[in-house]
């Protein structure tokens, strides 16, 4: 094993042409693609004219041309075919990812997230034809050696809903096949064997598998052979074209707690520099809930770190605590089976039993964002990601009654004030328009009966000030913590990011403390992409 280069990203992805290495990582707060040669040296980026979110999906021999896909507003991907030997990028129709192109340079396969259809077309985006309908959130597409098969990540099969699955297509139609637990991958190229990756538990490291291909009693699923243990997470395995080494990202993440100071106007370890984040504050300000990281225990503790209570297990990975009004009851969201279908659970601050007040309905269910209106009594909540259809859920922590809240059916990730306004984005169902007044956020206030649109924030975790007057929140792309005031719409900038963030559930996480005082968490982990010599087993 080999280390060949130290990167920062939040959803790597990488491809080879043989000799180099080609990936995504972020330089200066903005995503950049980068080539190294597959021996190791010294990483050179990629000229390219885009901005924002960036994949590198895949590598035609054919055309020499990379397949990358940009999402620089949010509101989409789009992908592009970009010469490595330089020249200008060209778009490929109208398609979307996740894609990949297939072993000849001539095709591409793409999947439709509003309709669930997989479909193969011509690189130019014609000739498209749908060869099947594939399970919710499938993504990772990647042809076989031979172009005759497709294989991707979605959610598995009956009885196994909470897990990620490979599966399986045919190029020429029928119906997919699961194949085994896991995600991403890379076949050898000769196509005996099939390398991914797999997690034995949600708190274990992500390790390398291999399966060989089989074709006895016309079954393709051969056995499967664990390659690493630890203490690496490996995450978008690729095969050299000798197949005699693996090259995939490896990470062993670490955080470290930080606050702003006004004076010296930087952000300083908090906690003792804890490796922690998803921190929330009593209301009188004297406690703190947080979760460690990554093993995603639920503690509690004095500002100054003192009485520290662990509250969960560890086994179940708790999120986004919330205190409730009167300081008595700590509710958040807690992991599933499998690391899906999380429920919002209720716990005392003395620790004890934890109640469950809301369990998911539907096997593709996962709530998030839990908050407690005044009343002490009242939780909002929603599903995380893509989950269709979505809406803000609202329970009884008594009487576990349960019902959406008026005007959300639109809207996900409640954010609750303490005057009792609440803050959700605007999302789209699938199948159906775009809303019409697009895909910002909304407020409804306590008085009102009506949500009102407060436009498209590019802000990741908004969070309300103490007197509901701003909303402050951590822009990504400027790499700054600025804040909206409500009375007059104007944004201003609170504080600088000079360092890296540690990626925690797809974006960094952001909260402020009960005085507004803005915390986050510093990166501390390592991040490398690795060669890894292997004989099949």
């Amino acid at each position: 094993t080999r280390g060949l280069a130290p990167i920062r990203t939040h959803n790597p992805t990488l491809t080879t042409d043989g000799p180099r290495i080609y990936y995504t990582t972020v330089k200066d707060g903005d995503w950049a693609v980068f080539q190294i040669p597959a021996g190791g040296g010294q990483p050179e980026q990629i000229p390219l004219p885009f901005k924002g979110p960036m994949f590198v999906l895949g590598y035609s021999r054919a055309e020499s041309v990379l397949l990358i896909a940009t999402d620089p507003n949010l509101a989409g991907w789009s992908l592009w075919t970009t010469p490595i030997t330089g020249g200008s990028p060209r778009r490929l129709g109208d398609l979307r990812h996740p894609a990949d192109l297939s072993p000849d340079g001539r095709r591409i396969a793409t999947i439709d997230w509003s309709t669930s259809n997989l479909a193969v077309a011509d690189l130019d985006g014609t000739a498209s034809r749908t060869i099947a309908r594939v399970p919710s959130e499938s993504r990772g597409l990647g042809w076989s050696p031979d172009g005759t098969r497709l294989r991707f990540n979605g959610r598995g099969p009956k009885g196994h809903e909470s897990e990620f699955w490979k599966w399986e297509a045919a190029v020429d139609g029928g119906a997919v096949e699961p194949l085994w637990e896991g995600a991403g991958g890379s076949w050898t190229p000769d196509g005996r064997f099939f390398v991914f990756v797999r997690r034995t538990s949600a708190r274990s490291p992500a390790d390398l598998y291999v399966a060989r291909e089989s074709r006895r009693w016309g079954r393709r699923r051969g056995p499967v052979t664990r390659l690493t243990f630890g203490p690496h997470s490996f995450r978008a395995p690729v095969l050299s074209l000798d197949g005699s080494r693996i090259f995939a990202f490896g990470e062993e993440p670490r955080a470290e707690l930080m606050r702003w100071e006004v004076t010296p106007g930087r952000f300083v370890p908090f906690l003792g520099g804890a490796s922690a984040g998803m921190v929330d504050a009593s209301s009188d300000g004297r406690w703190l809930a947080w979760v460690s990281f990554p093993d995603g225990i639920l503690w509690r503790s004095r500002r100054d770190g003192s009485e520290r209570l662990q509250l969960t297990s560890g086994s179940a990975y708790a999120y986004l605590p919330r205190w409730s009004p009167d300081g008595t009851r700590i509710a958040y969201a807690a992991e599933g089976e499998g690391g899906w279908r999380h429920s919002i659970r209720v716990i005392s601050m003395t620790g004890g039993a934890e109640a469950t007040v809301a369990s998911p309905t539907a096997p593709d269910h996962c709530y998030w964002d839990p908050c407690w209106l005044p009343d002490g009594r009242t939780i909002l909540f929603s599903n995380l990601d893509d989950v269709q259809p979505p809406g803000i859920h609202r329970v009884d922590v008594d009487t576990l009654q349960r019902d959406l809240l008026p005007g959300s059916e639109y809207l996900k990730y409640p954010k609750c004030g303490r005057q009792g306004q609440v803050l959700a984005q605007q999302v789209g169902r699938f199948g159906e328009p775009a809303p019409a007044d697009g895909y910002g956020f909304k407020v409804l206030w306590p008085d009102r009966s009506t949500w009102e649109s407060v436009g498209d924030l590019a802000l990741n975790y908004p969070s309300w000030s103490r007197d509901g007057r701003f909303l402050y929140g951590l822009n990504l792309q400027a790499r700054r913590v600025q804040r909206l005031a409500l009375d007059g719409r104007q944004l201003e900038d609170v504080a600088v990011v000079g360092f890296p963030l540690a990626n925690w559930v797809f974006n960094p996480w952001f909260g402020i403390d009960v005085d507004d005082t803005p915390m986050l968490m510093a990166d501390r982990g390592t991040y490398e992409i690795y060669a890894l010599e292997w004989e099949a087993p």
